[in-house]
């Protein structure tokens, strides 16, 4: 859900048929800075992304890994022979073990010089994210994603 200018919500849902390694991955556009255990900001230019990821499924708290890509032998070279540039851009990677899990990002847009705490938790199953009137509340319970906005109030199943 994509909501106000500034606010989007994002429910990533997986099952797989033993238990293993999952990992979910951003590519943040800038070099992110990790607070508390499931938070990250990145500040790019004039532009501030601040993010809390949770996992639902209850399974395995998130931990939350930073890497930089880099292109290893063979693949460092192209068709032709020539190296391939090494830019090693900035990843964040969200990972859990188990047989599911349900990672719900939530992001809020603002200034370099907003707040850290755009995301905060209320409980368990709740959130609060943006600030003054460019605030959403996020709630999960019954099996519903729940987006409650100064424009009205958004759901989703997710059984």
């Amino acid at each position: 859900m994509h909501l106000l200018p500034n606010i989007v919500v994002v429910l990533d849902d997986v099952q797989l048929l033993r238990r293993e390694p999952i990992r979910l991955r951003w590519h943040p556009g800038g070099e992110p800075q990790i607070e508390f255990p499931h938070d990250f900001r990145v500040v790019v230019d004039e532009v501030a992304l601040s993010a809390k990821v949770v996992e639902l499924a209850g399974e395995d708290s998130p931990e939350l890994i930073l890497g930089h890509h880099a292109y290893r032998p063979p693949y460092d070279h192209d068709r032709i022979g020539n190296p391939m540039p090494q830019r090693h851009e900035p990843y964040l990677d969200a990972t859990v073990h188990g047989q599911k899990a349900r990672f719900l990002s939530l992001f809020a847009i603002g200034e370099p010089r907003a707040p850290m705490d755009l995301c905060q938790q209320i409980d368990s199953f709740n959130w609060c994210i943006g600030q003054d009137d460019h605030q959403v509340d996020v709630q999960v319970a019954s099996g519903v994603l729940s987006v409650t906005g100064p424009n009205g109030v958004w759901t989703m199943a997710i059984d």
